[in-house]
């Protein structure tokens, strides 16, 4: 149940800087801040149903370094669909 909830959470929290994006990093903070501690690998099994779902995108963020890059989790309009309550789906809990 809490993971439902979860994803309402990382679904909003998306799409307050929709177009943009947000790193796992900092997703997992976001939780902590609700009193939810997660590590990232458990986040991202929380989010797995989203992705399959169209709900979300990770995308890969390359930097300067050709070495280092970074993945952003990206909120899709089906997914402010979701937020809006124009699409419902029992894997998310919505939160009021």
């Amino acid at each position: 149940m809490i993971e439902r909830q979860v994803r309402w959470i990382i679904l909003a929290t998306l799409e307050k800087v929709y177009p943009d994006g947000l790193t796992m990093g900092f997703l997992e903070s976001v939780l902590t801040y609700w009193k939810i501690y997660a590590t990232q690998s458990h986040i991202k099994e929380v989010l797995k149903p989203l992705i399959d779902k169209g709900y979300i995108e990770v995308r890969d963020i390359k930097l300067p370094a050709p070495t280092h890059h970074i993945q952003k989790v990206v909120i899709t309009p089906t997914g402010l669909q979701v937020l809006k309550g124009e699409r419902i789906d029992p894997d998310v809990e919505r939160l009021e």
